[in-house]
Protein backbone atom coordinates (compact mmCIF):
# COMPACT_ATOMS: atom_id res chain seq x y z
CA UNK A 1 0.00 0.00 0.00
CA UNK A 2 1.27 3.64 -0.41
CA UNK A 3 2.53 4.57 2.29
CA UNK A 4 1.00 6.11 2.02
CA UNK A 5 -0.56 6.09 -1.29
CA UNK A 6 -1.25 9.78 -1.56
CA UNK A 7 -4.97 10.36 -1.76
CA UNK A 8 -4.23 12.68 -4.70
CA UNK A 9 -2.07 10.98 -6.46
CA UNK A 10 -3.77 9.96 -9.46
CA UNK A 11 -4.52 13.73 -10.10
CA UNK A 12 -1.32 14.78 -9.99
CA UNK A 13 -0.63 17.70 -12.51
CA UNK A 14 -4.02 18.25 -13.57
CA UNK A 15 -5.92 21.84 -13.29
CA UNK A 16 -8.26 21.94 -9.86
CA UNK A 17 -10.64 24.77 -8.70
CA UNK A 18 -11.77 25.97 -5.57
CA UNK A 19 -15.49 25.05 -4.41
CA UNK A 20 -17.46 26.23 -1.97
CA UNK A 21 -19.73 24.91 0.54
CA UNK A 22 -23.11 23.36 -0.63
CA UNK A 23 -21.94 24.90 -4.24
CA UNK A 24 -21.75 21.03 -5.95
CA UNK A 25 -23.94 19.03 -6.86
CA UNK A 26 -24.64 15.41 -6.67
CA UNK A 27 -23.71 13.39 -9.46
CA UNK A 28 -26.81 11.71 -10.29
CA UNK A 29 -25.88 7.92 -10.03
CA UNK A 30 -24.52 7.93 -6.74
CA UNK A 31 -26.52 6.79 -3.80
CA UNK A 32 -29.08 9.28 -2.03
CA UNK A 33 -27.82 11.19 0.69
CA UNK A 34 -29.42 11.07 4.40
CA UNK A 35 -28.98 13.69 7.11
CA UNK A 36 -28.87 14.10 10.12
CA UNK A 37 -32.57 15.44 11.85
CA UNK A 38 -31.74 19.09 12.62
CA UNK A 39 -33.24 19.07 16.19
CA UNK A 40 -31.08 16.54 17.59
CA UNK A 41 -27.98 18.46 16.22
CA UNK A 42 -25.55 20.96 18.69
CA UNK A 43 -23.74 24.07 18.22
CA UNK A 44 -20.57 21.60 16.53
CA UNK A 45 -23.61 20.66 13.82
CA UNK A 46 -23.25 16.91 15.07
CA UNK A 47 -25.82 15.27 16.78
CA UNK A 48 -25.06 13.16 20.06
CA UNK A 49 -25.55 9.25 19.96
CA UNK A 50 -28.33 10.06 23.04
CA UNK A 51 -29.72 12.50 21.05
CA UNK A 52 -30.95 10.45 18.28
CA UNK A 53 -34.06 8.63 18.05
CA UNK A 54 -33.59 4.84 18.76
CA UNK A 55 -34.54 3.84 15.14
CA UNK A 56 -32.37 6.28 13.49
CA UNK A 57 -29.21 4.57 15.81
CA UNK A 58 -30.13 1.25 15.07
CA UNK A 59 -30.32 2.28 11.08
CA UNK A 60 -26.60 3.50 11.06
CA UNK A 61 -25.22 0.76 12.96
CA UNK A 62 -26.45 -1.56 10.67
CA UNK A 63 -25.17 0.59 8.12
CA UNK A 64 -21.91 0.95 9.33
CA UNK A 65 -21.99 -3.19 9.87
CA UNK A 66 -23.12 -3.72 6.34
CA UNK A 67 -21.42 -1.38 4.00
CA UNK A 68 -18.13 0.10 6.25
CA UNK A 69 -16.58 -0.84 9.29
CA UNK A 70 -18.60 -1.56 12.31
CA UNK A 71 -18.43 1.57 14.97
CA UNK A 72 -19.07 1.25 18.90
CA UNK A 73 -21.43 4.25 18.74
CA UNK A 74 -21.46 3.88 22.68
CA UNK A 75 -18.27 5.57 22.48
CA UNK A 76 -17.85 8.62 24.77
CA UNK A 77 -17.79 11.64 22.66
CA UNK A 78 -19.19 10.48 19.64
CA UNK A 79 -21.28 12.90 17.33
CA UNK A 80 -22.96 11.84 14.06
CA UNK A 81 -22.68 15.07 11.54
CA UNK A 82 -24.22 12.69 8.36
CA UNK A 83 -25.79 9.56 8.17
CA UNK A 84 -25.57 8.38 4.68
CA UNK A 85 -22.41 8.94 3.75
CA UNK A 86 -21.64 8.59 7.92
CA UNK A 87 -19.57 11.39 9.08
CA UNK A 88 -18.61 10.98 12.45
CA UNK A 89 -16.91 13.10 15.56
CA UNK A 90 -14.97 11.77 18.37
CA UNK A 91 -14.75 14.78 20.96
CA UNK A 92 -11.38 13.96 23.57
CA UNK A 93 -9.99 11.39 21.53
CA UNK A 94 -6.54 12.71 22.49
CA UNK A 95 -6.03 14.67 25.08
CA UNK A 96 -4.70 18.86 24.81
CA UNK A 97 -1.41 17.75 26.67
CA UNK A 98 -1.17 14.40 23.65
CA UNK A 99 -1.95 17.07 21.07
CA UNK A 100 0.88 19.39 22.05
CA UNK A 101 3.51 16.76 21.96
CA UNK A 102 2.32 15.48 19.12
CA UNK A 103 3.47 18.66 17.35
CA UNK A 104 6.20 19.26 19.45
CA UNK A 105 7.62 16.47 18.71
CA UNK A 106 6.93 16.22 14.80
CA UNK A 107 8.98 20.10 14.90
CA UNK A 108 11.95 18.29 17.19
CA UNK A 109 12.01 15.83 14.62
CA UNK A 110 12.61 18.05 11.89
CA UNK A 111 11.02 16.07 9.14
CA UNK A 112 8.44 17.92 7.41
CA UNK A 113 8.41 18.62 3.95
CA UNK A 114 6.13 20.47 1.56
CA UNK A 115 3.47 17.67 0.60
CA UNK A 116 3.61 16.22 -3.11
CA UNK A 117 1.17 14.51 -4.95
CA UNK A 118 1.91 11.33 -7.39
CA UNK A 119 0.83 7.57 -7.89
CA UNK A 120 1.85 5.86 -4.84
CA UNK A 121 4.87 6.03 -2.46
CA UNK A 122 5.16 9.69 -0.95
CA UNK A 123 8.74 9.29 -1.44
CA UNK A 124 8.67 8.22 -5.01
CA UNK A 125 10.44 10.55 -7.56
CA UNK A 126 7.52 10.23 -9.43
CA UNK A 127 5.65 12.91 -6.92
CA UNK A 128 5.31 15.92 -7.27
CA UNK A 129 4.41 18.86 -5.56
CA UNK A 130 1.13 20.84 -6.77
CA UNK A 131 -0.83 24.16 -6.07
CA UNK A 132 -3.51 21.79 -5.56
CA UNK A 133 -2.35 20.34 -2.11
CA UNK A 134 0.25 23.01 -0.01
CA UNK A 135 0.87 21.53 3.14
CA UNK A 136 3.90 20.23 5.04
CA UNK A 137 3.55 16.73 6.27
CA UNK A 138 5.70 14.12 7.10
CA UNK A 139 4.79 10.26 6.97
CA UNK A 140 5.64 8.17 9.67
CA UNK A 141 7.36 5.33 8.24
CA UNK A 142 9.59 3.05 10.18
CA UNK A 143 12.63 4.74 9.16
CA UNK A 144 11.31 7.87 11.19
CA UNK A 145 9.66 6.12 14.13
CA UNK A 146 12.84 4.03 15.11
CA UNK A 147 14.66 7.56 14.74
CA UNK A 148 12.08 9.02 16.98
CA UNK A 149 10.60 7.43 19.56
CA UNK A 150 8.42 10.19 21.05
CA UNK A 151 6.47 10.23 17.37
CA UNK A 152 6.56 6.50 17.52
CA UNK A 153 4.62 6.33 20.71
CA UNK A 154 1.87 8.70 20.49
CA UNK A 155 1.01 6.93 17.01
CA UNK A 156 0.55 3.65 18.59
CA UNK A 157 -1.83 5.27 21.19
CA UNK A 158 -3.56 7.11 18.24
CA UNK A 159 -4.39 3.36 16.88
CA UNK A 160 -4.56 2.51 20.01
CA UNK A 161 -7.68 4.52 20.86
CA UNK A 162 -8.69 4.26 17.23
CA UNK A 163 -9.31 0.56 17.45
CA UNK A 164 -11.46 0.61 20.82
CA UNK A 165 -13.87 3.00 18.39
CA UNK A 166 -13.99 0.16 15.53
CA UNK A 167 -15.35 -2.84 16.11
CA UNK A 168 -12.65 -5.06 14.37
CA UNK A 169 -12.13 -8.67 16.09
CA UNK A 170 -8.45 -9.33 14.33
CA UNK A 171 -6.43 -6.06 12.85
CA UNK A 172 -3.45 -6.67 10.26
CA UNK A 173 -0.67 -5.61 11.22
CA UNK A 174 0.53 -2.08 10.42
CA UNK A 175 1.80 -0.98 7.20
CA UNK A 176 1.86 -4.29 5.94
CA UNK A 177 -0.65 -5.06 2.81
CA UNK A 178 -3.40 -6.86 4.11
CA UNK A 179 -5.36 -10.14 3.06
CA UNK A 180 -8.48 -10.25 1.49
CA UNK A 181 -11.04 -8.76 3.50
CA UNK A 182 -8.64 -7.99 6.35
CA UNK A 183 -8.03 -4.41 7.40
CA UNK A 184 -4.88 -2.23 8.50
CA UNK A 185 -3.57 1.19 9.53
CA UNK A 186 -1.48 2.52 7.07
CA UNK A 187 1.38 4.91 8.23
CA UNK A 188 0.45 7.48 9.88
CA UNK A 189 0.74 11.15 8.68
CA UNK A 190 0.93 14.24 9.94
CA UNK A 191 0.39 17.55 8.63
CA UNK A 192 0.73 21.40 8.95
CA UNK A 193 -1.64 24.03 6.73
CA UNK A 194 0.09 27.62 7.06
CA UNK A 195 -2.00 30.53 6.04
CA UNK A 196 -3.31 30.32 2.77
CA UNK A 197 -3.00 26.31 2.51
CA UNK A 198 -5.19 23.91 1.46
CA UNK A 199 -6.05 20.78 -0.06
CA UNK A 200 -7.93 21.05 -3.02
CA UNK A 201 -11.57 18.68 -3.80
CA UNK A 202 -10.36 15.22 -3.64
CA UNK A 203 -11.32 11.27 -2.40
CA UNK A 204 -9.12 9.50 0.13
CA UNK A 205 -10.50 5.99 -1.36
CA UNK A 206 -8.63 4.75 -5.22
CA UNK A 207 -10.39 4.09 -8.95
CA UNK A 208 -11.36 0.18 -9.38
CA UNK A 209 -8.10 -0.14 -11.44
CA UNK A 210 -5.79 0.82 -8.71
CA UNK A 211 -8.06 -1.26 -6.14
CA UNK A 212 -7.83 -3.88 -8.28
CA UNK A 213 -4.04 -3.70 -9.52
CA UNK A 214 -3.09 -3.02 -5.57
CA UNK A 215 -5.42 -5.20 -3.58
CA UNK A 216 -6.56 -3.43 -1.46
CA UNK A 217 -9.03 -0.03 -0.60
CA UNK A 218 -8.90 3.14 1.85
CA UNK A 219 -12.75 2.43 3.57
CA UNK A 220 -11.61 5.13 6.68
CA UNK A 221 -10.29 7.90 7.26
CA UNK A 222 -9.39 8.77 10.88
CA UNK A 223 -8.20 12.59 10.72
CA UNK A 224 -6.95 14.13 14.09
CA UNK A 225 -7.47 17.94 14.94
CA UNK A 226 -4.16 18.94 16.77
CA UNK A 227 -4.86 22.31 18.12
CA UNK A 228 -8.17 24.81 17.70
CA UNK A 229 -8.76 26.80 14.30
CA UNK A 230 -11.26 29.42 14.75
CA UNK A 231 -11.15 30.58 11.30
CA UNK A 232 -10.63 28.87 7.94
CA UNK A 233 -9.34 25.76 7.72
CA UNK A 234 -12.33 23.55 7.70
CA UNK A 235 -12.81 19.69 6.69
CA UNK A 236 -15.70 20.22 4.03
CA UNK A 237 -17.96 17.64 2.38
CA UNK A 238 -18.50 19.10 -1.41
CA UNK A 239 -21.92 17.03 -2.24
CA UNK A 240 -22.92 16.89 1.47
CA UNK A 241 -23.23 20.34 2.27
CA UNK A 242 -20.90 20.12 5.35
CA UNK A 243 -18.08 21.14 6.84
CA UNK A 244 -16.25 20.78 10.13
CA UNK A 245 -14.34 23.29 12.08
CA UNK A 246 -10.94 21.61 13.75
CA UNK A 247 -10.86 21.14 17.66
CA UNK A 248 -7.73 19.87 19.28
CA UNK A 249 -8.36 16.70 20.19
CA UNK A 250 -11.32 16.12 18.35
CA UNK A 251 -11.39 13.34 15.42
CA UNK A 252 -12.88 12.99 12.72
CA UNK A 253 -14.30 9.70 10.67
CA UNK A 254 -15.32 8.65 7.48
CA UNK A 255 -15.71 6.04 4.56
CA UNK A 256 -13.99 6.44 1.50
CA UNK A 257 -14.87 3.20 0.88
CA UNK A 258 -17.38 0.33 1.01
CA UNK A 259 -17.28 -3.05 2.30
CA UNK A 260 -16.55 -4.49 -0.92
CA UNK A 261 -13.70 -1.81 -1.25
CA UNK A 262 -15.75 0.32 -3.95
CA UNK A 263 -14.89 3.76 -3.43
CA UNK A 264 -17.71 5.97 -2.03
CA UNK A 265 -17.53 8.92 -4.27
CA UNK A 266 -19.88 11.26 -1.70
CA UNK A 267 -16.69 11.49 0.55
CA UNK A 268 -14.74 13.78 -1.51
CA UNK A 269 -13.83 16.64 0.60
CA UNK A 270 -11.52 19.68 0.61
CA UNK A 271 -9.11 21.18 2.98
CA UNK A 272 -10.39 24.54 3.09
CA UNK A 273 -8.01 27.43 3.12
CA UNK A 274 -5.96 27.79 6.56
CA UNK A 275 -6.24 30.99 8.10
CA UNK A 276 -4.88 30.23 11.15
CA UNK A 277 -2.64 27.35 11.30
CA UNK A 278 -3.50 24.11 11.29
CA UNK A 279 -2.29 20.79 12.73
CA UNK A 280 -4.01 17.15 11.74
CA UNK A 281 -2.97 13.62 11.82
CA UNK A 282 -3.89 11.45 8.83
CA UNK A 283 -4.55 7.73 9.61
CA UNK A 284 -6.19 5.61 7.21
CA UNK A 285 -7.61 1.83 7.43
CA UNK A 286 -6.75 -0.41 4.29
CA UNK A 287 -9.13 -3.15 3.84
CA UNK A 288 -7.90 -5.60 1.25
CA UNK A 289 -9.91 -6.88 -1.66
CA UNK A 290 -12.54 -9.41 -0.88
CA UNK A 291 -11.91 -12.56 -2.83
CA UNK A 292 -14.66 -13.34 -5.62
CA UNK A 293 -16.09 -10.01 -4.85
CA UNK A 294 -15.74 -8.09 -8.04
CA UNK A 295 -16.14 -4.71 -7.78
CA UNK A 296 -18.98 -2.50 -9.27
CA UNK A 297 -18.84 -1.03 -12.89
CA UNK A 298 -20.09 2.13 -12.19
CA UNK A 299 -17.30 4.86 -12.85
CA UNK A 300 -16.53 6.78 -9.81
CA UNK A 301 -17.07 10.63 -9.60
CA UNK A 302 -14.75 12.65 -8.11
CA UNK A 303 -15.73 15.84 -8.02
CA UNK A 304 -14.58 17.29 -11.21
CA UNK A 305 -14.96 16.40 -14.97
CA UNK A 306 -10.90 16.38 -14.58
CA UNK A 307 -10.87 13.46 -12.64
CA UNK A 308 -13.42 11.34 -14.37
CA UNK A 309 -11.32 11.64 -17.16
CA UNK A 310 -8.17 10.70 -15.66
CA UNK A 311 -10.33 7.73 -13.94
CA UNK A 312 -11.30 6.60 -17.94
CA UNK A 313 -7.09 6.53 -18.73
CA UNK A 314 -6.69 4.71 -15.67
CA UNK A 315 -9.29 2.15 -16.53
CA UNK A 316 -7.11 2.05 -19.68
CA UNK A 317 -4.24 0.79 -18.09
CA UNK A 318 -2.96 4.81 -17.78
CA UNK A 319 -2.32 4.64 -13.85
CA UNK A 320 -0.15 2.45 -12.55
CA UNK A 321 1.13 1.42 -9.06
CA UNK A 322 4.38 3.19 -7.48
CA UNK A 323 7.05 2.71 -10.14
CA UNK A 324 4.77 1.43 -12.75
CA UNK A 325 4.13 -2.49 -11.90
CA UNK A 326 1.52 -4.16 -10.53
CA UNK A 327 0.86 -4.87 -7.45
CA UNK A 328 4.01 -2.83 -6.83
CA UNK A 329 2.27 -0.52 -3.74
CA UNK A 330 2.67 -3.67 -1.32
CA UNK A 331 6.45 -2.75 -1.18
CA UNK A 332 5.43 1.60 -0.14
CA UNK A 333 2.86 0.51 2.08
CA UNK A 334 3.54 2.13 4.90
CA UNK A 335 6.18 1.20 7.89
CA UNK A 336 7.07 -2.83 7.44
Amino acid sequence: MAASYDPEGLFAGKARVKTKLGAVDRPQWLRDLKKVPVDACDASGGAPVVALEPHIKEELAKLLDKDYLPVDLDAPGLKVHHLDPPVLTVDGFLTPAECDLFVEETLRSETLKRSTVGEGNLDSERNQQSDTRTSRSVLLSKEVQTEHQGLKDLARKLQTRAKQIFQVETWSPTGVLPGPDQVCFEALQVAVYQEGEHFLSHEDGFPQAVVESNGFQRVVTVLLYLNDVEVGGRTRFDFLNLAVQPRKGTVLLFFPGFSNCESDPRSVHTADDAVDEKWVCQQWIARGVPVGNPLSENEPSVGSEVQGELFKQVKKGKGKTAKGKKGAASRGFGAR
